[in-house]
């Protein structure tokens, strides 16, 4: 999966899961889709991943669809302090079974790989097309009291206290492409208004753990 060719559908609706590996695969679409059936993983907080053979992923999340009070919600956020302050970082949730310790996620989280992100607003009456979000990459490691890392996790982003399960901080390193995007897509993704919090949701410690 290269971000290059898909550069230009920033912000772009693309439909289904199944349009978007298309867009995203080399050589036979047929046979790469064939071949990542095996490959889905869902996600707690609504949406999945699709794991290809060079290590990259494709996240997908269903925006304006969890309660403000779920216990796994891809929380959007643009973070106002440190060395990220003025980047929009999301939280990401495993699914069950899933840990920091699997194969995939070491690789992730030293950003070896290519990751692309695509988020559609879901609601009970409705459900839109994809649309491209750019390259994601990792900003923190958040963990709860008492939980500890895994061995070989040697350049991972700096792990933050969390209240909550253990997941992921991703940074969203084309958000102002998408949010200059003339095609609607800030609004048809995060809501009317934007759905973009001005600073770090609560629940996160106020130091990094080392």
């Amino acid at each position: 999966v290269v971000a290059g060719p898909l550069s230009s559908y920033v912000g772009l609706p693309l439909g289904g899961r199944r349009k978007v590996l298309r867009l995203c695969a080399a050589g036979s679409a047929a046979a790469e889709e064939a071949q990542l059936d095996e490959r889905e993983i869902t996600s707690a907080g609504g949406g999945g991943l699709t794991l290809w053979g060079d290590g990259s992923a494709c996240f997908y999340i269903n925006s304006q669809s969890s309660r403000p009070g779920a216990k796994y919600r891809n929380q959007f956020w643009r973070e106002g302090r440190g060395e990220l302050a003025g980047e929009v970082l999301f939280a990401w949730y495993f699914g069950r079974d899933q840990r920091l310790s699997d194969g995939w996620v070491q690789p992730a989280l030293r950003g070896e790989v290519e990751l692309l992100l695509f988020c559609r607003p879901q609601t009970r009456s409705s459900r839109r097309p994809y649309r491209f979000c750019g390259r994601i990459r990792a900003a923190a490691v958040a963990l709860p009291p008492g939980e500890e890392g895994v061995e070989g996790a040697e350049g991972w982003p700096p792990v933050w206290s969390t209240d909550g399960a253990a997941h992921v901080v991703w940074r969203l390193v084309d958000a102002d492409a998408l949010i200059e995007s003339t095609h609607g897509a800030f609004e048809d993704v995060f809501g009317p208004g934007g759905g973009i919090a001005p600073m770090r949701p609560r629940g996160y410690g106020m130091q990094e753990r080392s």
